[in-house]
């Protein structure tokens, strides 16, 4: 796939029931086998919430979308405070990856919380996601907790939760203590050793701050 020029995209919100069937379509493909969104979830994403779009001019294709939740929703397992706004998910198609479209994503995910008028943007991500991790923690997010059945009961649906103060800049969080790291085995498979040990730190008063190939690095911050 050739690489696509800045002035070939649109960024647009979600408004119309086709905007929605087409943000399913490409987050199934996103995401292949993992979780993948619901139409009937993104019908209340809709509503309490902001989706946004990257298309291709020429032909209106959606090629990645993200969604910002606004206000908790009661269905889903999502609390969170007034001041805070959640990113849902955000997905690329598998041939338009690598092109710099999830930081653009991002921008418009941290846009959308501050025209909100929030103070914190937090996200999902698995514990075995390393590029998605990795890009996260580049855009300033930390890891302050872990859901062991954030999705349901199945060890595959535990997630960290990450958190970033968009009213605070990243250099301020400089100093570190206790620096470990945890050993994670990257990819698709569970890995339930790195999971108990990320638990437990976290309920210790660890976040994760850093990311190698080799596992995830928590420290208390001072």
């Amino acid at each position: 796939m050739r690489k696509l020029s800045p002035n070939e995209l649109r960024i647009k919100i979600a408004q119309t029931p086709k905007d929605l069937e087409q943000a399913k379509i490409a987050d199934d493909l996103a995401f292949g086998e993992h979780h993948g969104i619901t139409i009937e979830e993104l019908e209340l994403l809709f509503q309490h919430g902001i989706i946004t779009l990257i298309t291709i001019k020429a032909t209106g294709q959606i090629i990645a979308q993200t969604q910002t939740l606004l206000e908790p929703i009661p269905t889903l397992p999502y609390s969170f405070d007034p001041d805070v706004a959640y990113g849902y998910g955000r997905g690329v198609l598998p041939e338009f990856q690598r092109q710099g479209l999830s930081k653009i994503l991002a921008q418009q995910e941290e846009l959308n919380a501050r025209h909100a008028g929030k103070k914190e943007l937090r996200i999902t991500v698995r514990v075995e996601n390393h590029s998605n991790l990795r890009a996260r923690l580049k855009e300033g997010f930390l890891i302050f907790d872990y859901a062991p059945n954030f999705y349901g009961p199945n060890p595959e649906d535990a997630r960290l939760i990450l958190k970033k103060h968009l009213d605070a800049p990243r250099e301020a969080l400089k100093t570190f203590a206790d620096i470990t790291t945890v050993p994670v085995v990257f990819g698709d498979e569970h890995d339930p050793i790195a999971h108990q040990q990320i638990a437990s730190l976290i309920t210790n008063g660890f976040q994760g701050v850093r990311i190698t190939k080799e596992g995830i690095i928590f420290a208390h911050i001072l």
